[in-house]
């Protein structure tokens, strides 16, 4: 291909500079190569490649520095291009390519002098301003389009390799389609770059936007060799989502390529290698800052002021967006006071200001109006606002009736939000949850146009036009809104936006194939590291390529070589390198004491990410038991004055091996000065600290590290080390605390819906391992409840059989253990259940009748024949609200919409995902979940007795009841375990659910086990005075208290509620409706 002007170079590289960094002969490169097994399709190269000679050359421009590994041949090929795309500009190129020897004949010291001409060479070929401008000399020193787009990522290697076509999960599921694509597969050249994060793939090095992004997921691995891929020179690259088959010219690029992928993999930001538990796509995350809310009014305000701080990309997806939905109220929909804080406005705010904005909304299935997304229109009215407004609609083919249910949001992929509340109109609420909406006379509403809505009554339909009220302000009720969302800052936020750059690139692969026609390819930005490039992650050694230097940087542990240069040459503060090196030691020694830490037993305990176990576990959980939260807790214990200290031995340990005369003491002075040349003495000592430790009884470890504490708080003053973590330590998010909380992403997920090969049901996972490991109580509140206690039958999830199996334990051990579960009082569908046309609405109740007490597999049913009472270890409980109109006074449900589970008052989960099937067996609809663990631990009671709880999950907790119960002082709330709270919350609810019906004949009941007793309370009710009804309102209702209210477990339990034989909903399969 000729050279063409590459005008998209800025800045120009005038004054880059090129410098040997290290000549080799490939057979050498082969057996140093970092991570290559020694296997024979790489050893066996053949003689002659064997003795091909290579350079590392180390480029530098400005504060980028990287390095492009290459053979003599490719100067001769480089020399040709400039020389014909020169000769077309009449320019003349007079610098010649240098010769050298046969390689087979070459010494160390002929292929180091051949080295510095070829250097040489370089450097004389830069000094030609036109020469910069020329692809080939561009792609000589592995800078394309794509470099200048990458943030945050370390590039290891970009370059040309033939790819084959082919290899997605989903292409491939069908056996004929794998069949046919194995047939016909084809080859092509195509620009690759590998990050550390990620490969990118381009149809050549001037295409600015990737035609795919592979991200070095859980599952990325690599395999390579005629044996694994047909190829002589062949790799494979595996993940999540697709094989990738690629495929070098010869030995030589095959090994430099693998080498990179390798190392790559090594310096992975997203740590591929971490073992996830629930089997999650993301591990476990420490020091995230999270906040609650409780309704949408809180959480809407935040989120405006979120996205108006955006700087560079907001990610959205919502099962429903609704474009001109007001985030502040109360406003007037006529007189444009509010309308800045309106969603689309604040969108386009921010596009405008170079932000870019990535919407993802989930394109429904329209059958008989069911229902009323219009994803279309939300598509249509965004992107016509800005071009930085970018939408996609996925799925773009009918997949049964699965939906994208997740509701997140996203901002510069650092700070996120996640719960149940969509973007759209309906959810909005405050805590008191009013029933009406009058306005305040000049034209404000809480509730505008649409929003004012029950959807039991009139569900959504032209949502287009949201100023239209769908029912009648004055006679009737809205349904209020109970509904959950958090806010989360850390490295948990990171995977969010991991999470949903993978959603969205498998969502464009699917609806457009790899044609850039929209949007782009979207890939995560690393933030451990904050130091831009010009030419993206090319900082410090990006490209490390040589291997001599590979040992050294292993040798830094687990801060890296990167982190010590960075605070020696680069930190603007007053900060020594002795400094530096003694927080390496300590970090070390920190790390390896948490990670090899025994329990009571002398067994080891597991890693943070493996302590959850498996599915369906009974094993206690070791971070989630009392004795975590008091290792949190505990203060240093003074050691006693005749002991010698566990530092002092470990010194005349190390000492005593002769290996190293390093002491924990004089480390400073070991490393003073000059970093780098004591590297050798570092490794060997951590490994010495290391075998120290291992020989360390439970005891004398508690003690080491108890000393380490103490040791770093004598060296280095409070207000020293905030300078320290402020300034240099704040580079590495692992390495900065920003709160408390231990989180992790959850998914339901799996080839439909992401792309990805394995089915993903993190979420039901951590459910089931929660509640089984749980000490005092679960708290459930949930829009939907619908499970399997047994075995067999429609339903498939088994979260009740968790409840079962730890209410059966606690039976058996005389343990103070309660389950209360919040639901809401019907399924929040337009119908009445006694009409032949509300089969949906029977499906819900019915289904939630055999999750309960009707059927076999029911949670009372299968506690029955375990001798126990359901109803002494689990309640069921609703929210109701009142308020009189213009006819008289009125009641309605409020309708549960949160998805939330809280445990023992120390682990929350909180996100999109119902009890159903539909949400936790990972196949059906995709939901998004957070687990949220507080570490900021608290003394306090649970069951009467003493227990360390989160204070931020206990003051959520509280506050969550509180509302509920119409407790103003939260503190008589605290222990949520005890007999008297037990009999309190059902006495409040019981009496409550009696006035209500005593007054209105509240509907749903358990007093209406039939259509016959639901037809004598409507009756009732429609024979009774309105004057009477308001005498009884007046007279009973200041006695209920709070919103809680019983559900009605009995409700319709003597009816079938099953499908006449004709009905056309016979033909939408029953697990739709799970």
């Amino acid at each position: 291909m000729e050279d063409s002007p590459a005008e998209w170079v800025e800045p120009t590289l005038e004054n880059a500079t090129f410098v040997g960094a290290r000549a080799f002969k490939i057979g050498d490169y082969v057996t140093a190569g970092e991570g290559l097994e020694e296997s024979k399709e790489i050893i066996d190269i053949g003689k002659s490649w064997k003795k091909m000679v290579g350079f590392v050359i180390q480029i530098k421009h400005g504060n980028n520095t990287w390095k492009v590994t290459k053979r003599r041949n490719k100067f001769a090929t480089l020399q040709k291009k400039l020389r014909r795309a020169l000769d077309k500009e009449d320019i003349e190129l007079e610098i010649e390519v240098p010769e050298y020897k046969d390689s087979k004949k070459e010494t160390e010291e002929d292929m180091e002098a051949s080295m510095e001409t070829f250097v040489e060479y370089l450097n004389q070929l830069a000094q030609i301003p036109y020469v910069w401008s020329q692809r080939s000399f561009l792609e000589f020193c592995e800078i394309s389009s794509t470099t200048n787009m990458i943030k945050g990522a370390v590039i290891y290697r970009e370059g040309k390799l033939a790819k084959r076509s082919g290899g997605r999960y989903k292409q491939d599921s069908c056996w004929l389609t794998a069949a046919a694509g194995s047939i016909f597969r084809s080859w092509a050249v195509r620009w690759i770059v590998i990050t550390d994060q990620y490969l990118l793939l381009c149809k050549d090095s001037l295409d600015k936007e990737p035609n795919e992004c592979l991200m070095m997921d859980s599952n990325f691995h690599v395999v390579y060799g005629k044996k694994e891929t047909d190829s002589e020179f062949g790799i494979m690259i595996i993940n999540n989502h697709r094989r990738l088959q690629l495929k070098a010219k010869d030995a030589f690029e095959f090994v430099t390529w693998l080498r990179a992928l390798k190392t790559a993999m090594k310096n992975n930001g997203l740590q591929s290698k971490v073992r996830r538990s629930f089997d999650a796509f993301s591990p476990m995350r420490e020091n995230n800052h999270v906040e609650f809310f409780i309704n949408a009014h809180d959480y809407w305000i935040r989120l405006y002021d979120e996205l108006m701080a955006a700087e560079s990309e907001v990610f959205i997806t919502d099962w429903w967006m609704t474009p001109n939905l007001y985030l502040q109220r109360p406003v007037n929909m006529y007189n444009g006071e509010m309308d800045h804080t309106r969603l689309d406005n604040v969108l386009k705010t921010i596009a405008e200001k170079g932000v870019k904005v990535w919407i993802l909304v989930w394109k429904e299935v329209e059958v008989g109006g069911m229902l009323y997304n219009s994803s279309q229109y939300v598509k249509d009215t965004l992107e016509s606002l800005h071009p930085n407004i970018i939408v996609q609609k996925h799925p773009n083919t009918l997949v049964q009736f699965w939906s994208h249910h997740e509701k997140i949001c996203v901002i510069d992929q650092q700070r996120a939000f996640a719960g149940g509340i969509d973007l759209c109109m309906g959810r909005y609420d405050t805590g008191e949850h009013p029933l009406k909406d009058k306005g305040d006379g000049d034209g404000n509403y809480i509730f505008p146009g649409k929003d004012y809505s029950n959807s039991r009554i009139k569900d959504f339909v032209d949502v287009q036009d949201t100023s239209q009220p769908l029912i009648d302000r004055n006679t009737t009720p809205r349904m209020p809104w109970q509904d959950l969302h958090l806010f989360v800052r850390g490295e948990t936020a990171q995977d969010l936006a991991v999470h949903f750059i993978e959603y969205w690139n498998n969502a464009k692969i699917d609806v457009e194939g790899t044609d850039n026609k929209e949007g782009a390819f979207l890939r995560p930005v690393e933030n451990l590291m904050d130091q831009t490039s010009k030419f993206g992650g090319k900082h410090l050694d990006g490209t490390v390529d040589d291997h001599l230097e590979l040992e050294e940087e292993e040798a830094y542990g687990v801060i890296g070589k990167d982190f010590v240069e960075y605070i020696v040459e680069e930190a603007d503060i007053n900060v020594k390198v002795d400094k530096g090196a003694e927080e390496l030691e300590e970090d070390f020694l920190e790390e390896y004491l948490e990670s090899t830490e025994k329990d009571s037993d002398g067994e080891v305990e597991v890693s943070d990410e493996e302590e959850l176990g498996e599915i369906g576990s009974t094993k206690d959980d070791l971070s989630l038991n009392p004795t975590f939260f008091s290792k949190m807790v505990k203060k240093s214990q003074k050691k006693k004055k005749d002991e010698q200290s566990m530092l002092e031995r470990m010194d005349e340990y190390i000492n005593s091996k002769k290996e190293s005369s390093y002491s924990f003491y004089s480390m400073k002075k070991a490393l003073k000065g000059a970093v780098g040349s004591k590297v050798d003495e570092i490794k060997e000592r951590q490994k010495l600290m290391a075998d120290f430790i291992d020989d360390l009884s439970i005891e004398e470890r508690k003690r080491l590290k108890e000393e380490l504490k103490e040791e770093r708080f004598q060296q280095v003053n409070v207000e020293h080390r905030h300078t320290i973590q402020d300034n240099i330590a704040s580079m590495f998010l692992k390495k900065k605390k920003i709160g408390t909380c231990r989180c992790q992403v959850l998914r339901s997920s799996s080839n439909w819906s992401t792309g990805v090969l394995r089915v993903e049901h993190s979420i039901m996972n951590a459910y089931i391992d929660l509640i089984l490991t749980a000490e005092k109580y679960v708290y459930i509140e949930n829009q939907f409840f619908m499970s399997n206690a047994g075995r067999g039958g429609v339903l498939k999830n088994t979260i009740t059989r968790a409840i079962k199996e730890r209410i059966i334990r606690a039976h058996k051990n005389d343990e103070k253990f309660k389950v209360f579960i919040f639901i809401p009082l019907m399924p929040g569908f337009e119908g009445d259940i006694t009409k032949e046309d509300s089969q949906v609405l029977k499906f819900q109740v019915k289904f939630q009748q055999e999750t309960i007490i009707k059927g076999k597999n029911s949670l009372y049913s299968t506690l029955r024949r375990q001798g126990i009472n359901a109803e002494d270890y689990v309640r069921f409980f609703s929210l109701r609200n009142h308020d009189v109109f213009d006819d008289g006074p009125k009641t309605e449900m409020i309708y549960i919409h949160s998805k939330c589970l809280i445990v023992d008052d120390r682990v929350v989960i909180m996100g999109s995902a119902n009890i159903n099937d539909r949400s936790m067996l990972g196949s059906r609809d995709s939901e998004v979940c957070l687990l949220v663990q507080d570490t900021d631990t608290v003394e306090s009671t649970m069951g009467g007795e003493d227990f360390e709880v989160g204070r931020l999950v206990q003051d959520f907790r509280k506050k969550l009841m509180g509302q509920h119960l119409g407790v103003e002082d939260l503190e008589e709330i605290n222990d949520c375990a005890t007999e008297e709270f037990w009999e309190f919350i059902q006495e409040r609810s019981a009496k409550n659910t009696k006035i209500y019906y005593d007054i209105f004949k509240s509907e749903p009941s358990d007093t209406q086990r039939n259509f016959d007793d639901l037809k004598a309370d409507r009756e009732a009710i429609e024979n009774m005075p309105c004057a009477d009804r308001q005498d009884l309102y007046d007279e009973k209702i200041e006695d209920v208290v709070g919103h809680i209210v019983d559900y009605p477990v009995h409700y319709m339990e003597g009816e079938s509620l099953n499908l006449g034989s004709f009905d056309f909903h016979n033909l939408v399969p029953k697990i739709n409706f799970t």
